[in-house]
């Protein structure tokens, strides 16, 4: 049922970004053709096309802000990711889509066979890059209001069981009611059948032992559960995955293999069998492709900014020494 919901949420998220992206595209065009030119005077002024011949770049454009956000991710369940990281990478994909959408334009010469060889407006695509951008961050935030609201009156909340009675458990157990708004409400803790606890910890009551565990959840219920164990213990509690599977109740592990460690952990897949990934550095090819774009264009500018300088050193080594300027290795 829970997964159903999410599909249908992401569904709806997913139109909703397209009907903004789409607002931006229209607005974009309604700012330069009539705006621009009553406030702009000279610098912004001459012909422009009407709506209908930029309208074919439309689908387009949907296309790539469709492939750029599913592959970021962004319709995933974001109830623990902060405002400001989900903020930077709705901008960092907004631009990254821009950027695909001009070289499309480029690579097969859209402009100049809609436009009768004409060029795309400059300060249109501007335009319509930062609308989207803007749009597509004043949607999220209405959502995490709108999402606050509602759980803050008790509706839209999850009930999370924590398995495992040890301090990695109850920190858990702290996050999750420092942070309200993420819309988890705790039902208790599942001790291991080894471990001595009281009957209530952190606040919360032990519902039972391990061994109990499909018994608790009978007369419990519960849409996750979080597993703070050993990674030792793996193999031990095998057979209540496979229980929790069958009953489609959402399982989560949290694990520290290597504590001390500050790489990144991503879960990768191959042929089926699932990897557990730690990078210090970025592994994503759009993240690489637009740090090396940024790279190089920061690149140019400071070449250009200091060219005087670096001429007229140029030029006193040569006159001062023998030998080449640039030294090789």
């Amino acid at each position: 049922m829970l997964k159903q919901q999410a599909r249908l949420i992401a569904l709806f998220v997913y139109a909703l970004d397209l009907a903004l992206v789409s607002a931006a595209f229209l607005l974009a065009h309604q700012i330069r053709a009539v705006l621009l030119p009553s406030i702009g005077g000279a610098l912004v002024s001459g012909a422009f096309y009407p709506v209908a011949r930029y309208l074919p770049l439309l689908p387009v454009a949907l296309a790539i802000w469709s492939v750029v956000f599913w592959s970021s991710g962004r319709y995933r369940s974001h109830r623990t990711v902060p405002l400001r990281a989900e903020a930077v990478a709705i901008l960092r994909g907004t631009a990254t889509a821009a950027v695909l959408f001009l070289l499309v334009i480029w690579a097969f010469r859209l402009d100049e066979r809609l436009l009768d060889d004409d060029r795309l407006s400059r300060v249109w695509i501007a335009l319509f890059a930062v609308l989207s951008g803007l749009l597509l961050l004043a949607e999220k935030i209405a959502l995490r209001l709108t999402s606050r609201y509602i759980r803050g009156r008790g509706l839209n909340f999850r009930t999370v069981l924590l398995v495992g009675a040890n301090p990695g458990a109850q920190a858990i157990a702290e996050s999750i009611r420092a942070h309200r708004f993420w819309g988890y409400r705790l039902a208790g803790f599942v001790a291991d059948d080894d471990e001595e606890v009281p009957d209530r910890l952190a606040g919360l009551p032990v519902l039972g032992r391990v061994g109990e565990l499909r018994e608790i959840l009978d007369r419990v219920i519960v849409d996750e559960v979080i597993f703070a164990i050993d990674r030792r213990d793996f193999d031990r509690f095998e057979d209540l995955f496979l229980a929790l599977q069958e009953q489609g109740i959402l399982t989560r592990f949290a694990l520290q293999f290597f504590p001390h460690t500050k790489a990144k952990v991503e879960l990768e897949e191959l042929e089926g069998v699932p990897l557990i990934t730690f990078s210090t550095s970025p592994t994503s090819a759009l993240a690489l492709a637009w740090k090396r774009g940024v790279d190089v264009l920061l690149s140019v500018l400071l070449l250009v900014i200091a060219f005087p300088v670096v001429a007229g050193v140029a030029l006193a080594i040569r006159a001062s020494s023998s030998g080449v300027v640039l030294f090789r290795q």
